[in-house]
């Protein structure tokens, strides 16, 4: 299950399916909009449609056979999770939608990976982790990002999605907040 199909979201949902995951839920209630186009995989074409279409449209070029479905409505507390599911990746940026979620899958006993980035001082922060306990700056509109949004670009969106993929497929609990600065600087070891 994949909560979000923005950047993050977008580049998660397609790294599932490219790893050979066959089933994935989509969950989010927006449409594509042109300014969604420099950190997603979505095409001009698709501005207008809803995310979870445009994704599974996405998705079924590079595997027609993943049965991809989508959801217009964001997973909340109150929902039934999807029948098999086994993980959910939140990729949403509202830290009460996170706290509902990361609820809804401890509840449900399914695996919580919540995926993002930031940019702070210049510095842009990957977070991929397995909880949202001190994860996030709380601040009064309570955003899962700080204010005003972060400018935002494709390649921590990338980055970010296959990191939480990397997590789902090894089947670990994830704690990272990676200054993307520093892991492109770094010796390679």
């Amino acid at each position: 299950v994949i909560v979000g199909c923005g950047g993050v979201g977008s580049w998660t949902a397609l790294f599932t399916s490219m790893v050979g995951i066959d089933n994935i839920h989509l969950f989010d209630r927006d449409k594509v909009e042109e300014h969604n186009l420099n950190r997603t995989p979505y095409t001009k074409e698709d501005i207008g449609k809803p995310k979870v279409e445009a994704l599974k449209n996405v998705i079924a070029r590079y595997r027609p056979e993943c049965s991809v479905i989508g959801y217009k409505s964001f997973l909340r507390k109150s929902n039934v999770l999807p029948y098999g599911s086994t993980c959910i990746i939140d990729c949403t940026d509202n830290l009460k939608s996170q706290k509902e979620i990361e609820t809804l899958a401890k509840e449900s006993k399914v695996r919580y990976i919540r995926a993002g980035y930031d940019v702070k001082s210049n510095n842009t922060i990957v977070n991929v982790h397995h909880t949202n306990k001190n994860v996030w700056d709380n601040d009064p509109e309570e955003r899962g990002y700080s204010t005003p949004p972060a400018p935002s670009f494709v390649v921590p969106a990338a980055v970010a999605g296959a990191l939480a993929v990397f997590a789902m497929v090894k089947n670990t609990n994830p704690k990272g907040v990676y200054l993307l600065e520093k892991l492109i600087d770094s010796e390679v070891i």
